[in-house]
């Protein structure tokens, strides 16, 4: 799980500003951030300790959050991961 990180999908109510993108990316936890729309896209290692900072950025950052998810990585991610190359 170390190598290919945890993902965390954070829906905001409106998108995210370069600042908090960037804020995010800073931090020793975060491996990747992806902002499409209102969404952000993180891979982080243990998402339940780093989720209380990713919380109070986007807070400091005035980002209203709608909701939360975190997902562990999928077996399409490991392939990726030992392989080099998408499914299909």
């Amino acid at each position: 799980d170390s190598v290919l990180g945890h993902r965390i999908e954070i829906a905001l109510c409106d998108p995210p500003g370069e600042e908090l993108v960037h804020l995010l990316l800073t931090e020793e936890w975060v491996y990747d951030v992806e902002s499409e729309n209102s969404r952000l896209r993180l891979r982080v290692n243990q998402p339940s300790q780093c989720l209380p900072r990713i919380l109070e950025c986007c807070i400091n950052n005035r980002a209203s959050v709608e909701s939360v998810i975190t997902k562990s990585p999928s077996l399409e991610d490991v392939f990726l991961k030992a392989t080099g190359r998408e499914l299909g």
